[in-house]
């Protein structure tokens, strides 16, 4: 009986009229492969967080280049 936890980058969206992102994710604690419970996140990064968005967002450069922010 395993349990594990899976974080899942679920939406991002661009907000260009507030030069900001937005980012959603799911959390979910699974056992044996089953999902026994969910939660859900939301995080909201500015200009000045581009190199924690690069962190945590894979092909973070391709929402960014919207943007026109840099790392």
């Amino acid at each position: 009986m395993a349990i594990t936890e899976v974080r899942v980058l679920k939406q991002v969206s661009v907000l260009p009229t507030q030069d900001a992102i937005n980012a959603q994710w799911v959390t979910q604690v699974m056992r044996d492969g089953e999902v026994i419970n969910e939660t859900t996140d939301y995080k909201s990064y500015s200009a000045d967080k581009a190199a924690e968005f690069s962190n945590d967002v894979a092909n973070a450069s391709h929402y960014m280049a919207v943007l026109g922010w840099t790392v």
